[in-house]
């Protein structure tokens, strides 16, 4: 009896350290992301989300990272079987998704369980740019950028407006190399590259006196900002920091470019844009490709000769109904010659890459009552600059 006794006892024993050797091996018997949501921003993407966990492991790594981007992983500990967790993920032009894996990492190196995966769609349209197709010609679909463009003399810095009705106005005044604030009226082809005139950076304000002598702004000649000029174009040769921080994303209309998207571009709904006041901003609205009326009523829309207060339109409503069915603004942000500030909030006076003759550029001139599409400028002047960027084949396929 006593050698069946303590068999069964050393049995007994042995059991119980067999069994504690195998619960002190890591389980993850259950993890589980809730909540994940991804914030798109003007330099990426933000993934936040919560887990909750259960098992038997001394410790708990929750990874977020990317597949196809092969972005460095970050880590998560855990807390009390639930946790959350924050990760930036980058932007990059060419992928359309993001395949996040969330691991989960026990006590010892070698125990690695994959426990989740999901993917979302990142935004068709480009980085700093508003979600509407707009033909330009019977062949080329354009998205415009989020707000006219900016630039910070002292950083050497170009971005988008904020929102599509900013502008600054009679701060443009300060317009020198050594200024902190923003400027956002031009002279023509200012884009900082040197063109072969005496004039190219867009801090610079003087009158010219004679372009085809070197002595003014822009290409030499009645020569446009394309083929051997593209550079003079603030979109081409310029990284815009919140339009995807790189050059030749984007680039100015030209004036046939213009015409053909406010006087010739059929339409489903036949509507192309409008004179409007969005929460008292004058300007005029672009509607896109695809608009419909069903997302809001416009007035006296495809009218040369219209009020600004023909259609009163609130921040909500431009907000909710009109931007976030692709709609576009261009505020009226006024012009400059030399250091006079003038016509802020009255007239709205946009650059195209076409020169109209030797000393004047084709614009998109604007204000109460009146809409010229031929009108043209001298190449001195400061005006408006809102940029564009082509559909590509990351974003949609265009018949």
């Amino acid at each position: 009896m006593r050698k069946i006794f303590c068999f069964i006892t050393a049995f007994l024993i042995t059991m119980v350290f067999v069994s504690c050797e195998k619960d002190e091996t890591p389980s993850l018997e259950r993890f589980e992301v809730l909540n994940e949501q991804l914030a798109f921003e003007d330099d990426g993407v933000t993934l936040t989300g919560t887990y909750v966990f259960a098992g038997k492991i001394d410790s708990l790594i929750v990874r977020v990272s990317t597949d196809s981007l092969l972005m460095e992983a970050k880590d998560y500990p855990a807390v009390f079987g639930e946790g959350t967790f924050s990760a930036k993920l980058e932007v990059v032009p060419g992928y359309l998704y993001y395949y996040c894996y969330v691991l989960a990492y026990g006590a010892q190196e070698d125990y690695l369980t994959e426990v989740d995966t999901f993917s979302w769609p990142l935004p068709a349209y480009p980085v700093g740019a508003i979600d509407g197709l707009f033909s330009v010609d019977g062949h080329t679909q354009v998205y415009f950028s989020r707000g006219n463009l900016q630039y910070n003399p002292s950083l050497d810095l170009w971005r988008f407006a904020e929102r599509q009705m900013d502008f600054v106005g009679d701060d443009n005044y300060y317009i020198y190399p050594t200024y902190q604030g923003w400027i956002d009226l031009f002279g023509w082809a200012t884009s900082g590259w040197d063109n072969g005139n005496q004039y190219y950076q867009p801090y610079n304000y003087e009158r010219d006196t004679c372009s085809l002598q070197g002595y003014g702004y822009g290409p030499l000649c009645d020569c446009d900002l394309t083929g051997v000029y593209e550079n003079a174009d603030w979109g081409v040769y310029n990284a815009i920091s919140n339009g995807g921080d790189a050059p030749s994303l984007w680039r100015t209309l030209s004036h046939e470019e213009w015409t053909y998207l406010l006087d010739s571009r059929e339409t489903p709904s036949g509507i192309r844009f409008a004179f409007a006041q969005v929460d008292g901003i004058n300007g005029i609205v672009l509607l896109p490709d695809d608009w419909t009326p069903e997302f809001y009523v416009l007035y006296k829309y495809n009218e040369y000769e219209e009020r600004y207060v023909s259609n009163l339109i609130s921040m909500a409503d431009w907000e909710e109904k009109l931007e976030a069915h692709g709609a576009v603004f261009l505020p009226a942000g006024g012009g400059r010659v030399n250091l006079d500030i003038h016509d802020v909030n009255n007239y709205g006076m946009y650059w195209s890459t076409s020169c109209y003759r030797e000393m004047r550029v084709y614009m998109l001139n604007f204000c109460d009552t009146y809409l010229g599409l031929n009108d043209h400028s001298r190449r001195y002047s400061g005006r408006c600059v809102r940029l564009v960027q082509e559909v590509s084949s990351r974003n949609h396929d265009v018949e």
